[in-house]
């Protein structure tokens, strides 16, 4: 069943900053919604082109999802049906049929993913293996956002050294919302009045104190308290790969979903963010924008962009 949703975002500069690095996407169809946020980074230049490139990243496969799966759910379809998998089965590789019996298991799937009612093994295995796919969008979309900022890296050398973007996408869809994230950026959830994070920075200190007792060097107390927490071990763009981390939670008529940078969320208390998302729903992003480019002692002074979807 498609997750119903509403969802708004709103970005600023912050109150210090003199260039929004920041970008943000909320995009819907009939079938699911996605959110994402992107925060640039370039080593004293401009970082907004590495975050526009993961928007772009998000627009394309979320987008283009049906026209690209197409193919890959008939040869789904042609293994499930005939067994694929099972001990001893032998199937004709799908690329071997003939034109005319690709097209007409394209068509059929087609037809199935309108009417989603599954009537042969080949169906059931289409529909799951397109469940999959769904909620397989937000890894897909930072890994090709990797792939792209690298590239323009190693294509103009000297311009863009330090090219980076700190990213976090969520996929709601088939019951559940599907989370993927590199850097600092933060996915929340407001649930039965309370306020609980979804994702964990990969930032040096984090990483620290998630490795595991016998790798992590001995270290002090005061000497753990100079870690810096604003230290990103993984980004979009500082190498060929990514190690995108990735969770995935059921939904329920109500929730709350804030998906926010680094400066939105250092921005605001625990409380700030649960007491404005409870009494706003998703006017809430707008509201503390609004609120957060307003400078204060303890502003962290970075730009503020954030999404938020209710589900309905």
């Amino acid at each position: 069943m498609p997750v119903r949703v509403r969802g708004a975002g709103a970005t600023h500069t912050g109150p210090r900053r003199e260039h929004n690095e920041d970008a943000f996407a909320f995009f819907d169809d009939a079938t699911a919604a996605i959110a994402i946020v992107a925060d640039g980074m370039c080593g004293g230049r401009s970082g907004y082109e590495a975050a526009k490139r993961t928007i772009d990243a998000c627009a394309s496969i979320f987008r283009g999802r049906s026209a690209t799966v197409l193919d890959d759910l008939a040869e789904t379809w042609w293994l499930g049906e005939h067994g694929a998998g099972s001990p001893g089965a032998r199937v004709r590789p799908f690329s071997t049929l003939p034109i005319a019996e690709r097209v007409e298991l394209r068509d059929h799937v087609r037809r199935l993913l309108e009417r989603r009612v599954p009537e042969a093994m080949g169906d059931v295995a289409v529909l799951e293996a397109e469940k999959e796919s769904l909620l397989g969008i937000p890894r897909r979309t930072l890994e090709r956002a990797n792939a792209d900022i690298h590239r323009l890296i190693e294509k103009e050398r000297g311009r863009w050294d330090g090219l980076a973007a700190a990213s976090a996408c969520v996929l709601f869809g088939a019951g559940r919302a599907s989370i993927a994230h590199a850097g600092d950026c933060r996915v929340c959830r407001v649930r039965a009045g309370s306020i609980e994070a979804l994702t964990r920075e990969h930032t040096l200190r984090n990483e620290y104190e998630t490795m595991p007792a016998e790798q992590r060097p001995d270290l002090t107390d005061e000497e753990l308290a100079l870690l810096p927490g604003n230290v990103l071990t993984r980004a979009l763009g500082l190498r060929d790969q990514v190690e995108v981390e990735t969770t995935s939670v059921p939904v329920e008529t109500g929730d709350l979903f804030l998906v926010a940078t680094d400066g939105f969320w250092r921005a605001f208390s625990e409380m700030e963010l649960l007491t404005t998302l409870r009494a706003r729903r998703t006017e809430a992003a707008s509201y503390l924008v609004d609120r957060g480019k307003r400078d204060r002692p303890d502003h962290p002074g970075d730009n503020l962009t954030a999404v938020v979807v209710e589900i309905l």
